[in-house]
């Protein structure tokens, strides 16, 4: 199953948002997934779209969940009402609270 079903998603955007947040290359993420680092930077600039699986295996690797992914991803039609630089604040911000949560827990 691909994740294309919703192509105004910028799930690339998400994985490069949640990547650089958790401090990672393109390498590191690309071997937690056991992908090549080139699909990631293709994935990252929008030129391929994941898959359900391949979108699932990275919210694992970046210790995030999936649908915090997939609203990072999220165009502003998506989000009914919510504009897309309120969406962007918004998932900085939970991404900084889980971020700091695991740091809090040694890890």
């Amino acid at each position: 199953m691909r994740a294309d079903n919703h192509h105004h998603m910028n799930y690339g955007h998400a994985i490069k948002m949640a990547r650089t947040a958790r401090g990672l290359t393109q390498r590191e993420l690309a071997d937690e997934l056991g992908i090549a680092s080139s699909y990631v930077s293709l994935l990252e600039s929008g030129k391929r779209t994941p898959s359900l699986e391949t979108l699932q295996q990275a919210a694992l690797a970046l210790e995030i969940p999936l649908h915090l992914l997939i609203l990072m991803a999220s165009s502003e039609e998506e989000l009914h009402g919510l504009d897309s630089a309120e969406a962007a604040t918004l998932s900085k911000h939970l991404l900084s609270i889980l971020l700091s949560k695991d740091l809090g827990q040694g890890g």
